[in-house]
Formats: structure tokens, sequence, C-alpha cells
């Protein structure tokens, strides 16, 4: 009977993290669609987003040197995969680049 509530614990802990991993992913996907995109062929160098130095290094170590190349990350669902690149530095980049393309459509 004391396993039985042990497990029965631990799926609930699982359960519970897994809501607040989706609700992580609902904001982002918010997020993403409340900037307008840019053209995917932007040649336009990161180094004008103005990032942490941290984010810009990640990036640039992914190999992503481009806005373009940025936009195809998000777009594409594969920002999450970058190696060294939370929530916070995720969020970063996207609030950086709403911000330039919002700019560069003015």
């Amino acid at each position: 009977m004391r396993l039985e509530a042990t497990v029965v614990h631990f799926i609930l802990g699982k359960l519970s993290s897994m809501k607040h991993q989706i609700a992580e992913v609902e904001s982002l996907i918010y997020e993403l669609e409340g900037f307008q995109r840019g053209t995917s062929d932007d040649s336009t160098h990161i180094e004008v987003l103005d990032l942490d130095v941290r984010v810009f290094n990640t990036l640039k170590r992914d190999n992503i040197h481009t806005v373009g190349n940025l936009q195809v990350k998000i777009a594409n669902g594969s920002i999450g995969l970058i190696r060294g690149l939370g929530k916070v530095g995720k969020s970063h980049v996207l609030k950086k680049l709403g911000e330039y393309t919002q700019a560069k459509s003015e």
C-alpha cells in the first residue's frame, strides 16, 4: 500500500511539471505570434539585435549569424534545441527580434 502511494505521488508530481512545461511552450508560441516576422532571407547580422553577450555567443556557436538564420530556427521550432539557450535567453531573443522587425517595418 505504501508503494502505491509513492507511485501516485511521483506521477502527480510529473504531471504538475508537465503542466508548467506546456504553459511555457504556450507562452513562447504567443510571443512568436506577437511579433511580425521579417523575411527569412534577411541577411542582416545578428549584431544589430543588441543581444546579451551570452545569448549572442550561444547563437553564434549554433551557426546562427544572420537575422534570417534566426527567423528560420524560430519558424521551424528548433530554437528550443539550441544548447545553452534557456527560457530567459529565448524570451530575450524573441523580444529583441520583435523590436527589430517592428522597427524595420516602420
